[in-house]
């Protein structure tokens, strides 16, 4: 079964913000999407977030494509 993977910047989430109520709503959209990806099956890869970048995966390909995710190659 082929794995779809996304690579997910944690860095520079706020990076655009001019107030708080800005970080707070960057902030608040990304945790969306996540949660999103996670309803929908979307896993973390156990190495977790050492880097600032998140290895994000599926198995299912409706739910890839749903969120622009990427066959793995290999």
């Amino acid at each position: 079964m082929p794995i779809y993977s996304c690579t997910w910047c944690n860095k520079w989430l706020t990076a655009e913000a001019k107030t708080i109520a800005d970080m707070v709503e960057q902030l608040r959209e990304a945790a969306d999407e996540l949660e999103a990806m996670q309803r929908a099956g979307v896993k973390l890869d156990p190495q977790g977030c050492p880097d600032d970048y998140a290895y994000l995966y599926t198995k299912n390909a409706k739910v890839a494509k749903r969120f622009g995710f990427e066959r793995d190659k290999g």
